[in-house]
């Protein structure tokens, strides 16, 4: 059970990953030229530390 839980939230986790990159990449794309004056847009990202 322990082993099964173990699995569960670490491919939670690699998924989570993988949708917020994928999303990071769109945001990035389709986000309009007048975003990029905004402070610190060019800043956002997904970071490791917590």
């Amino acid at each position: 059970m322990l082993t099964e839980s173990l699995v569960v939230a670490l491919a939670g986790g690699a998924a989570g990953l993988l949708v917020a990159a994928w999303g990071l990449a769109a945001f990035r794309s389709i986000a309009p030229a007048q975003f990029a004056g905004l402070p610190g847009i060019a800043g956002v990202g997904i970071d490791g530390a917590s």
